[in-house]
């Protein structure tokens, strides 16, 4: 296991094949299991029967209470506050709270206070970390690196991946850990599991690797950096990936949504939309990203201000304060909220404004937080150094000081009373996830018959920073300001002291609606609905993806077929895409990449008897004459089929074009016309290149970033259709990272069917077709070509449910129309075990290779393809068509019948066809090298767990 860590690559793909295999099985459950299907789905609906209601198991660092040791030993349960707390009572569904009690339990108590929490009147879950895991875990990673990055401040210039930090990132991992743990042990199919904030960010794929068909959502209650400080991070990737694993992202605003976006980009190249993220292919799922603010309960404030208690604290303000307006500031003692920033602001405004000196008060409230962290002990000596100088210069003898300052936290009650008689809130955060602080006072300024006999609402004003997330909800309703801009937040002040009632009520009216409808139930199920509604929609993507290629059926219908025909796309299939920054358009790269068993293996099967292998690439004919291709008895297609020759039997044949002949005078207006809008992004598209053939124009941007490349391809794609191409002869495609022009009979379907028709259809009718394609969506109509060759001998139709034939003609589908679902059966990746009724055991040359073959490393001991726990071999009466199998690479919807998840897993497949077939009947054409000498591999099976946390 220490070698297999050296090569990252074998990890990634080994996450490609339990992602595949679990694929499968869950597309096998949906189809022949239709009862629990039912359930399944009846999880999913958005109505839910009265008498079951969805159960939510809640991961949160801290649980709801906090656990008080007495003096018997016993523990006493105190609820404890909180807007998370407040939000997650409201739900009305049933749920369990999974978290860390507060206090380190001794392990003799532990079974004793988990029973305890366990029968309580809300169940909860104990996570038990001890005081070293708090400190490196929560006070260490958590709060010393993630927290202040999350909220855009930058690490020192010393501070690199040192020991300690590299300490603090194994605790976090392994208190992660821990919580995935608890939960698995309380997961019921059926559930739904929320994990919130930065906490636990690798829970959601901890959770996904061991239990694949888990339903989970992950809430950020923080800011999300921009990618160009997240990505300082070390442990960057690693974080994005335990996300991506989670069915939903929650934000509280949509500027944090891109940001996630931009870092997945950078970080990943996988495909984004603004909803989500397609991580398929990096063992993650379909992740739906959504902003969803979090809300208070306003109810809670409006009871507090009806009771006794609060309108005698009420009274007593007013009392004190008289006449004089108040400005309310609540924040935690913490460097992000802004509190030098609002304390020079105040100074500003009460030096330009002399007449307010003696009419206004500042009351700031200073919640403490982390006391023992020295950055914050500077800062709460900075605030109170500042307050004593305020005070001192504005106060008389006769005066009270403008700023009343309090270092402690105080309770709801005193908090609505308070609420109540300010005139004006305050909120400078500098940078802020929400800051609910503006909710309640929003909320407490509202109509209180009570407290006002006329039943009349106060409106006051919010003046609020821009850098909060509420400015996003409550910025119509409130007075946005920049708090780093001192001379703005005193005019915001200015303004808000003396503004009209009616201008008042305006925003106040436009806040407080927002506060009372987006309350915090309101919030808590939304993120559910959308959470079930993001379970569905990936369930239905799993629906449409293709299966896996049945491995042991596919070789079993390949060996005992008496005339065969195998196509084979070079790049992405044949050859590996090895990632940006590696052209594989040179040819020199390509004889690089193609290890010597997978030539031995293809030339074996191309100097078969009654065995054909077409090979198609888009490569020029000179390039691909110079590889070792051009040396084999196969038909070779250049310029993806446009141009061919048929090298069996031959030397030196000529190349025969398909393409139709144009006009050179046409031929040379659309290249020129192409040619000028493609070099005028090239220019502009730093990586990208720009490569002409005889019948082609195509512009490729794989080396670019992502998110720049495929914005650059949209505007081409607009600057094409605008110029003067005949729709009718030339089409425009856009394929994975590049932009094609040709003409519209040169498409690869249209040239692989005249190739077909000219060297087999009318020479031998096969029994058997593999077509092996990595095209985009558009091209893969060339799968019908190989189909129609051999559901043409008999013109009988496909066994496939629902249709003629398991590839549909072109534009009769769409990518999601697919009928994935309705099969029947479940083929499984990897060689199924052998069982006596079921088909001639495999042969050791059958099985998969041990290596995981890369031209950058070393060959590394891996088992590529393993069978699955459930057993059993895929039943051939279920297979859409047994005659003819197409197949394309990745895990994606696809008008294929197969897929594979990568390019290695065909080269396996090839080495197991060569040897299948010299096993059974021999080799008819002269062999250069003996495919005996292939190297047999030592099959070792995969053990169907999903837990590397690599």
């Amino acid at each position: 296991m220490a070698m297999l860590s050296l090569h990252p690559q074998h990890t990634k793909l080994q996450r490609e094949s339990n992602f595949a295999q679990e694929y499968q099985r869950r597309i096998a459950e949906k189809s022949s299991f239709p009862r629990r299907t039912t359930s399944v789905e009846r999880h999913h609906s958005a109505e839910v029967p009265a008498n079951e209601a969805r159960r939510v198991i809640i991961i949160a660092n801290r649980l709801q209470v906090t656990l008080k040791p007495t003096e018997g030993g016993e523990y006493k349960i105190q609820q404890s506050s909180g807007g998370l707390v407040t939000a997650l009572a409201a739900s009305e569904h049933t749920s369990l709270w999974l978290g860390w009690p507060g206090i380190d339990v001794p392990p003799d108590d532990q079974d004793r206070v988990r029973e305890q929490l366990q029968t309580a009147e809300h169940p909860m879950m104990p996570v038990f970390l001890t005081e070293h895991m708090i400190e490196l875990f929560y006070n260490g990673f958590s709060n010393n690196v993630l927290w202040p990055l999350f909220h855009y401040i930058t690490p020192p210039i010393d501070h690199g991946t040192s020991e300690k930090s590299m300490e603090q990132w194994e605790a976090y991992k392994q208190a992660n850990l821990m919580f995935a743990e608890a939960c698995l042990s309380v997961w019921k199919a059926g559930d739904y599991v929320w994990v919130h904030d930065y906490h636990l960010m690798l829970v959601p794929k901890m959770l996904r690797d061991r239990q694949p068909d888990i339903n989970v959502g992950f809430f950020l209650h923080t800011p999300f950096p921009s990618p160009e400080l997240y990505r300082m991070l070390p442990w960057r990737l690693e974080l994005v990936q335990g996300l991506l694993s989670a069915n939903l992202l929650g934000f509280h605003v949509y500027d944090y949504v891109r940001h996630f976006l931009a870092a997945c980009v950078q970080l990943t190249s996988l495909d984004t939309t603004p909803y989500g993220v397609d991580a398929t292919p990096m063992g993650g799922c379909l992740v739906k990203c959504s902003t969803i603010p979090i809300g208070i309960d306003p109810q809670i404030f409006i009871n507090a201000l009806n009771e006794d208690e609060v309108q005698l604290k009420l009274e007593e303000l007013k009392e004190q304060y008289g006449d004089r307006k108040v400005i309310l500031g609540i924040d935690r003692l913490d460097y992000m909220k802004g509190l030098p920033q609002k304390l020079q602001a105040f100074d500003l405004f009460l030096q330009q404004n002399k007449g307010w000196v003696d009419s206004v008060v500042l009351i700031q409230l200073a919640v403490p937080s982390r006391g023992a962290v020295p950055e914050y002990q500077r800062l709460k000596r900075q605030v109170h150094e500042m307050v004593g100088k305020i005070n001192g210069k504005f106060s008389g003898i006769n005066t009270a000081p403008p700023i009343v300052y309090l270092d402690q936290a105080l309770d709801q009650k005193s908090l609505a009373a308070l609420y109540r008689v300010a005139d004006v809130a305050l909120i400078t955060s500098l940078r802020d996830g929400m800051n609910l602080v503006s909710y309640e006072y929003v909320a407490c300024q509202g109509e209180v018959n009570k407290t006002d006999p006329e039943g009349e609402a106060k409106y006051g004003v919010l003046v609020l920073s821009e850098f909060a997330g509420a400015a996003q909800s409550l910025g119509a309703g409130s007075l946005r300001i920049n708090p780093w801009n001192v001379e703005e937040t005193a005019n915001a002040i200015a303004e808000a002291l003396t503004m009209r009632r009616e201008e008042r009520r305006a925003y106040f009216e436009y806040a407080h609606n927002y506060v009372t409808n987006h309350t915090s139930k309101h919030w808590a199920e939304t993120f559910i609905d959308t959470l079930v509604e993001a379970c569905s929609e990936s369930e239905e993507v799993v629906a449409s993806v293709p299966p896996v290629l049945p491995f042991e059926d596919f070789l079993q219908a390949f060996s005992q077929a008496p005339k065969r025909i195998l196509v084979f796309d070079l790049l992405g299939c044949l050859v590996p895409q090895t990632g940006a920054g590696v052209s594989l358009r040179d040819p020199s790269l390509m004889i690089r990449t193609l290890p010597k068993p997978v030539m031995q293996s293809l030339e074996a099967l191309a100097r078969c008897d009654k065995t054909i292998v077409i090979i198609i690439t888009g490569l020029g004919m000179e390039q691909v004459v110079r590889t070792p291709l051009g040396s084999l008895p196969i038909i070779l297609a250049a310029e993806n089929g446009c141009v061919y020759r048929n090298q069996i039997g031959q030397t030196n044949s000529e190349w025969i074009r398909v393409g139709e002949e144009e006009d050179p005078a046409d031929r040379e207006e659309w290249q020129k016309t192409t040619r000028e809008n493609m070099e005028y992004f090239f220019e502009r598209t730093p990586g990208s290149t720009l490569d002409q053939s005889e019948y082609a124009l195509t512009w490729h941007f794989e080396n670019v970033q992502l998110d720049f490349g495929a914005a650059q391809a949209r505007e081409l794609m607009i600057h094409l259709a605008a110029a003067s191409l005949n729709a009718g002869k030339y089409e425009v495609v856009m394929g994975a990272r590049y932009v094609q022009v040709r003409p519209r009979a040169c498409s690869p379907k249209e040239c692989l069917q005249k190739i077909l028709e000219r060297e087999i259809k009318h020479k031998m009718q096969p029994d058997f077709a593999a077509c092996f394609l990595n095209y985009p969506f558009r091209d893969e109509e060339t799968f019908q070509a190989v189909e129609d060759l051999v559901e043409g001998r008999d013109n009988q139709p496909s066994p496939a449910q629902g249709r003629a034939s398991p590839i549909e003609p072109a534009g009769s589908r769409t990518p999601n129309d697919s009928p994935r679902s309705s099969r029947s059966g479940a083929s499984t990746i990897g060689t199924p075990p052998w069982s006596p009724t079921s088909a001639p055991r495999p042969g050791p040359m059958d099985m998969p290779p041990d290596y995981n073959w890369d031209f950058k490393t070393p060959l590394v001991p891996f088992p590529m393809l393993a069978p699955t726990a459930e057993g059993g071999l895929f039943d051939m009466d279920d297979i859409p068509d047994r005659r003819v199998f197409s197949v394309t690479v990745g895990t994606r919807v696809s008008k294929a019948s197969y897929s594979l998840p990568n390019a290695y897993q065909i080269q396996q497949l090839l080495r197991s066809m060569a040897n299948r077939l010299a096993n059974t009947q021999g080799i008819g054409r002269s062999v250069s090298t003996p495919v005996t000498n292939v190297r047999v591999p030592v099959f070792r099976p995969v053990p169907r767990t999903f837990g590397n946390d690599d």
